[in-house]
This record gives C-alpha cells, sequence and structure tokens, in this order.
C-alpha cells in the first residue's frame, strides 16, 4: 500500500535536484536495517520535498528494534561484556 503524504511545492527541476542530492547521501552499502533503513530514507526525502511526514505507525516495529538494540548493546558493554539478548556482535 501507500500512504499520501500531501503534494510538494517544489518545481521538477527542484525535486529532480533534492532526489540528486540524496542519492549522493543514501548509498546501498551504508544500509542498516535498524539505523538506516527505508523508513529513515522515507522521513528525510519527505521533510526535503516539502511533504507531509511520515505517519508514526509506519515505522514504529523498526524504531522498536533499534530501542531494543541499543538497550542490549548497554547491557553487554556495562556488564562485563557478558552476551546478553543473544546478541554476540
Amino acid at each position: 500500500g501507500s500512504i499520501n503524504l500531501g503534494r510538494t511545492q517544489l518545481t521538477k527541476a527542484e525535486v529532480e535536484a533534492t532526489l540528486r542530492e540524496l542519492a549522493k547521501e543514501w548509498h546501498g552499502i551504508e544500509y542498516d536495517v535498524i539505523r538506516r533503513n527505508c523508513f529513515h530514507f522515507a522521513h528525510v526525502a519527505a521533510q526535503r520535498l516539502g511533504a507531509r511526514p511520515l505517519p508514526d505507525w509506519v515505522d514504529r516495529l523498526p524504531r522498536l528494534a533499534a530501542g531494543a538494540f541499543s538497550l542490549c548493546m548497554l547491557q553487554q558493554t556495562t556488564l562485563c561484556g557478558a552476551p546478553l539478548c543473544g546478541a554476540n556482535i
């Protein structure tokens, strides 16, 4: 499905320039399923294009996962490096 975020006030040339800028900043090699994913890109793209922001529910699960992952990593580093959460990173 899709979500209507409204219309941009940018011209076609401005949209193209914005997309070129985004392409320079968002390389596939930098993709991270938790910290830099398609939801992050969509948030930035919508903002730069002057559209409405994505609804909070769209990326709730990845945000929760990122929070849990960060907590797990914090616990690992503060508890003598003992592996917690099953993560062995």
